[in-house]
């Protein structure tokens, strides 16, 4: 099956029912829980000893290229510093979960209704469930997003703050992306 990007720009994927699918999916891979987080070592086990660690990874040298590069102005930067920090304990949780890390129709198979396979873990880490939710929205409209959300709480509930910890993580997703 192609991935499912041919279907979306060839405008006849069911969008709705695949986002509702992709949520479903996200839910289920995250009820596998690991030990440490970010990158996986050989035993499936992050490298890092808080999630903080790993959001915060590079964080300093990517807002420094942002603002050497004229993407963000001194004052942008300073300000999306802050709100991470302000938002510290959004990066505090006991236990990891598996992430995706690269969410996107070029990373799903299927036809225009129903999704075949998810590939490419090839990026995958012990992480935040809101994290791949949040690759979603670097990508695809609110209507998309409310589905994949749906889709997931039709699993399992979603976590505490997951608001906050969404927005959080698309930040940093558009940071790196930027």
């Amino acid at each position: 099956a192609p991935d499912l990007n041919h279907w979306f720009k060839q405008g006849v994927l069911d969008a709705a029912r695949i986002a509702f699918e992709i949520g479903q999916a996200v839910a289920k891979w995250q009820a596998i829980t690991l030990e440490g987080f970010g990158v996986l070592d050989g035993a499936l086990r992050g490298y890092r000893r808080t999630y903080a660690d790993y959001y915060h990874l590079r964080l300093e040298e990517h807002l420094a290229f942002l603002l050497r590069s004229g993407f963000l102005s001194a004052a942008q930067r300073d300000e999306i510093a802050a709100e991470i920090e302000n938002h510290h304990s959004l990066l505090a949780f006991e236990r990891g979960c598996l992430v995706h890390k690269d969410l996107a129709l070029w990373n799903i198979l299927g036809t225009p209704q129903e999704i075949a396979a998810f590939i490419d873990f090839d990026d995958a880490i012990s992480g935040d469930p809101l994290d791949d939710l949040s690759l979603l929205a670097c990508f695809h409209e609110a209507a998309f997003l409310q589905q994949a959300f749906a889709g997931y709480e039709s699993v399992r509930p979603l976590p505490d703050e997951h608001r906050r910890r969404f927005w959080l993580h698309l930040l940093r997703n558009m940071i790196v992306k930027a």
